[in-house]
């Protein structure tokens, strides 16, 4: 019995701190206020469910538009 609520213990912090990764990341990288203020309400009220949405909807998206690919620079080897 002891052993399962330390299970679920360690799951509940791993799923808040995944939850604060992922607010902290709206916060900083979405460009839009309105986009912003969505995604914060999403990931509040569904915790979880809602920061992996946002984690597959968005995380790479606001990567992209920060660090764009220069394709110039790409060349083959010489």
């Amino acid at each position: 019995m002891p052993e399962t609520i330390m299970i679920g213990m360690v799951i509940c912090v791993i799923g808040l701190f995944f939850c604060l990764w992922m607010l902290v990341d709206c916060i900083y990288y979405e460009a839009k206020e309105w986009d912003k203020t969505i995604w914060l309400c999403v990931i509040v009220l569904l915790n979880v469910f809602g920061a992996t949405l946002y984690l597959l909807l968005r995380y790479k998206t606001n990567r992209r538009s920060i660090f764009p690919i220069d394709t110039d620079k790409m060349s083959t080897p010489r």
